[in-house]
């Protein structure tokens, strides 16, 4: 019988009513020829708990004694030679719901191991975009789910499209460059004897901007892409320079041919210039001649983008419009004093003597218009004046103490670069020394924008 296992252990097989008499104050016999002092070693202890019915099975027997069937005992060493069923086969995911931890880019599942709930991460460049008809794509990178902007100008229906990740009317600004990341991205190029680096230590917008490499003396440094117009539009981008003046400058090289100079002393201010429909090559340079160092010996250049006019202009929003671009030795700002119109329009910088201020903006009608604006002036009569100009020539100009005029002028249809200069000569100061202009206004434009056409 496999109840007489139990004799390799030294505990005897039961026989007759399967009691013992027991000893009073000792541990009940162990039976003939077995010592009872060394019956109490642990190969034996379980002996005294062996039920009486010695025809149980022996999982029986040993359930009785709150042993599991799967608990065989090793007859040589006294352990437990096999596996408890109810104890080894691990946690249990039988009902358990993972559903909480769903997502866009993860399932949540039962870790057979643990018991616990984990979530799965879905394969990288999965598509979790929850809005198909906005302007921002989005795909699963790493079980997060990654949002992109789509590129400006994408069709996202009923006539909007794409501008910045936002879908709306079709724009009159795009973006080109912000130098907001961590470095240059494919397009740009950088050489010369140092290379242009992005720089947190003077943004002109936001919180980075390009800036030339440390150069010496007869050196320069340079930083080259490509743009694609989307037509005939104005691109313009902010400067700013601390140069040795007259001789260190930042220049722009359009297509080869250098179009800009900048040198000395300069806050942050905004050029443009037309371009046509198609790809150009563009050119930031900074060059140093053969001695002196001045300022901090350095240029910068940021946010650079593509700009088409709107309809007319009163100011009044409290800056300039993104259509308009300002140079020279002051910025031109909007201002409440004294508009012709409203609560708003636009002044000349604050300069000294041998300096100027301009505005620019550029505009496109499909048609032959007549255009116009009005103007102040307070300035030296005769010396100091408000110029305005066509496509690079002088239409008119301006000086002393003069009231709100309208001036009418023709535009043909196409593109045309205007700007409004404020100059001054080398002495004396007059009146307010400054200029106004207010109420722009460029007639019946073609709708649309920079997307459309």
């Amino acid at each position: 019988m496999r109840f007489c296992l139990l004799l390799l252990l030294g505990l005897g097989c039961a026989s007759g009513t399967g009691r013992r008499p027991a000893d009073a104050g000792s541990r009940p016999d162990a039976g003939p020829g077995v010592d009872a002092a060394a019956d109490l070693d642990a190969g034996n202890a379980r002996d005294a708990f062996v039920p009486d019915d010695a025809s149980l099975p022996l999982d029986a027997t040993f359930d009785a004694m709150g042993m599991d069937a799967g608990d065989e005992v090793d007859a040589s060493t006294g352990t437990d030679a096999g596996t408890d069923a109810g104890t080894d086969a691990g946690p249990s995911c039988a009902g358990v719901s993972c559903a909480h931890l769903d997502g866009p880019c993860t399932t949540g599942a039962c870790d057979p191991a643990t018991g616990e709930c984990v979530a799965m991460p879905h394969a990288d460049g999965t598509d979790c975009d929850g809005d198909p008809g906005d302007c921002v794509d989005a795909a699963c990178a790493a079980g997060t789910c990654t949002e992109t902007p789509r590129a400006d100008c994408t069709d996202c229906g009923a006539g909007n499209y794409c501008s910045g990740g936002t879908c709306g009317p079709d724009p009159t600004t795009l973006g080109i460059e912000d130098f907001e990341a961590a470095t240059f991205d494919a397009r740009w190029t950088t050489g010369g004897t140092a290379p242009w680096f992005l720089s947190g230590s003077s943004p002109g917008e936001g919180a980075t901007s390009a800036q030339s490499g440390d150069i010496g003396a007869s050196q320069s440094s340079t930083l080259s892409t490509t743009i694609d117009a989307p037509g005939t539009v104005l691109f313009s981008f902010l400067l700013r320079t601390s140069t040795e003046s007259g001789f260190d400058s930042l220049e722009l090289y359009l297509d080869g041919t250098r179009v800009g100079e900048w040198d000395g002393e300069t806050a942050w201010t905004r050029a443009g210039f037309v371009v046509g429909a198609g790809s150009h090559t563009v050119e930031f340079r900074y060059t140093k001649d053969g001695s002196l160092d001045r300022g901090s010996d350095t240029v910068w250049i940021d946010d650079l983008r593509f700009e088409l006019p709107g309809v007319a202009d009163g100011f009044e929003s409290g800056a300039l419009p993104p259509e308009y671009s300002t140079s020279g030795d002051a910025s031109w700002t909007v201002t409440t004093t004294s508009p012709r119109s409203g609560a708003r329009c636009a002044q000349s910088g604050a300069i000294s003597h041998n300096q100027s201020s301009s505005l620019f903006r550029m505009v496109s009608p499909a048609s032959a218009v007549t255009a116009s604006f009005w103007w102040r002036t307070s300035t030296e009569s005769g010396f100091d004046y408000l110029e305005f100009y066509i496509d690079g020539v002088r239409n008119t100009r301006w000086s002393g103490t003069n009231a709100w005029t309208e001036h009418t002028f023709p535009l043909g249809a196409g593109a045309h670069m205007l700007e409004w200069r404020y100059i001054k000569d080398g002495s004396v100061h007059g009146g307010s020394d400054q200029v106004w202009i207010d109420d722009v206004d460029f007639g019946e434009m073609p709708a649309g924008g920079l997307c459309g056409g």
